[in-house]
């Protein structure tokens, strides 16, 4: 392993570094929508031991369960009990932050999500982080020695891409990626290098790959698409194994019992055990149906300007450059990427909601890009192996666009969470509902959008929605437009707020 060809001090250094960036950035606000409502299911089992919503929290939040049926909790039609409708293992998950606040805070509200609350929570999400970064550097140690490129493929899967927003943001997708990360490490140890005999390789990594699988699908049930790949995937690699029967033994059980802890759950929140919480509408249609255009959404995923994974993880580009090498040199390893990749591309992007909306890029693919990103590390090397003044010129030219990237990156960092579509929907379209305003936040993704209004924010230019609807408007109602989009620009740093 690669902690043992290099030593410790450069992944204490990488660990110190994505500590001290993390904890410098800090927000100043609470992420809402779907974390919120998890926290709160967190909070009614800490009180009562039960999934359900406690009859107390209910009366006081009758208003939200009730008109948000299927946002963020669904009703059980059998008992009349509401419950998060996400996997049970993201309630299990918040029970630490949750409870420290409690301490504090023994009347915490069911969606809580203002006060020292956030900072509990981004302290929490700076150690899963950390526990991510970790995964990474073992992973990417199955494949390369320089402690270099480890070091800047991980920053620039960090920090260069909208990851970086959800390592900000208390919510939980920074589980999903941690977890398949740490699945894939797992699998790939077991796969073994390339060209060796895999029967040298320990099926206890396969097992631990499983296990952190199947918490995947406890976190969300399509993740047990994941076990079926993973599933196929390494099932034509232990059939040409001597101990195929006692590893398919072990294997299966762990499958079985992933799946039958989530089955379970879901007969005991919503009354079936093939009811996932999803899709099931009752006052509003939320696009959580399967009927999308998969066309549709594989354009969006991968070239629009608001959900490209190209666009929003630019390590993947970078990977694009090296896929050839990385197939000859890796080809196990790599056909698990893509067969995970196309399974969830074509899943995705069949959803109604592919975009996955209120929300910053492509985030139900994120937790696929780190590894899916792999190949850069082959183009990495290759760069290693060019002429003094070539690799020059081309480490200069990969540097300058993973900084602008995270330029980028900083431009949506500084403002709130959902500044974009609070200005559509709670500002210009109840307004001045113009066709060229509404249009602009349309087109241009959150990186632009922000960097105008910061532009905005400090006088050096104008916006242009507010533009675009100055022919229709009144002086007073342009002023009073103007008052209520600054009344939003406020910092989103912990320590370097207004």
């Amino acid at each position: 392993m690669s902690l043992q060809n290099n030593g410790w001090r450069p992944l204490v250094f990488l660990l110190l570094l994505v500590a001290g960036t993390l904890f410098l950035t800090l927000p100043r606000e609470v992420y809402r929508g779907d974390a919120v409502a998890i926290r709160g299911a967190t909070l009614s089992l800490l009180q009562s031991g039960d999934l359900a919503i406690t009859k107390e929290l209910f009366e006081k939040n009758k208003e939200i369960l009730i008109g948000q049926d299927q946002a963020y909790f669904v009703r059980n039609s059998h008992d009349g009990r509401y419950f998060s409708k996400w996997g049970f293992l993201n309630t299990l998950l918040y029970i630490p932050p949750v409870s420290l606040e409690l301490l504090g805070e023994p009347e915490m509200p069911l969606m809580a999500w203002r006060g020292g609350f956030g900072a509990i929570l981004s302290a929490y999400n700076i150690l899963w982080a950390l526990g991510l970064t970790f995964y990474l550097w073992l992973l990417l140690g199955l494949f390369t020695r320089e402690s270099v490129v480890k070091i800047v493929y991980i920053l620039g899967c960090l920090f260069a891409s909208f990851l970086w927003n959800y390592l900000r943001a208390q919510t939980t997708e920074i589980f999903q990626v941690f977890f398949f990360v740490a699945c894939t490490y797992h699998y790939f140890v077991w796969l073994g290098e390339n060209r060796g005999p895999i029967e040298k390789s320990s099926p206890k990594h396969l097992y631990v790959a499983l296990v952190y699988a199947v918490c995947l699908s406890w976190l969300k049930p399509y993740f047990v698409l994941l076990l079926g790949a993973l599933g196929l995937h390494a099932l034509w690699f232990i059939l040409r194994l001597k101990r195929r029967k006692s590893i398919l033994s072990v294997a299966t059980g762990i499958v079985a019992f992933g799946l039958f802890v989530l089955l379970l759950s879901h007969a005991y929140k919503f009354g079936s055990p093939f009811a996932t919480g999803y899709g099931r509408t009752i006052h509003t249609d939320l696009g959580n149906r399967f009927v999308g255009n998969v066309f549709d959404g594989l354009g969006g995923l991968l070239f629009s300007g608001n959900y490209s994974v190209f666009l929003h993880f630019p390590m993947l580009l970078f990977a694009v450059f090296g896929a050839k090498k990385f197939w000859s040199d890796f080809r196990n390893h790599y056909s698990f990427m893509l067969l995970v990749a196309l399974v969830f591309f074509l899943f995705i992007g069949k959803m109604e909601n592919w975009a996955g909306h209120w929300s910053y890029g492509p985030r139900y693919l994120l937790f696929l890009l780190p590894v899916l990103s792999l190949p850069a590390l082959s183009f990495f090397s290759d760069v290693m192996t060019f002429s003094k003044n070539r690799r020059l010129l081309s480490a200069t030219g990969i540097l300058s666009a993973l900084f602008f990237c995270v330029w980028l990156q900083c431009q949506v960092n500084t403002l709130n969470f959902f500044i974009r579509y609070e200005l559509y929907y709670e500002i210009f379209k109840i307004w001045a509902p113009e066709e060229k305003a509404l249009a602009y936040f349309d087109v241009n993704n959150f990186a632009r959008i922000n960097y105008d209004l910061l532009a905005f924010r400090s006088g050096e230019k104008s916006f242009f929605p507010l533009e675009a609807v100055k022919p229709m408007l009144s002086q007073e109602q342009m002023d009073f437009l103007a008052h209520k989009i600054r009344s939003k620009l406020w910092i989103n740093y912990y320590w370097f707020s207004d």
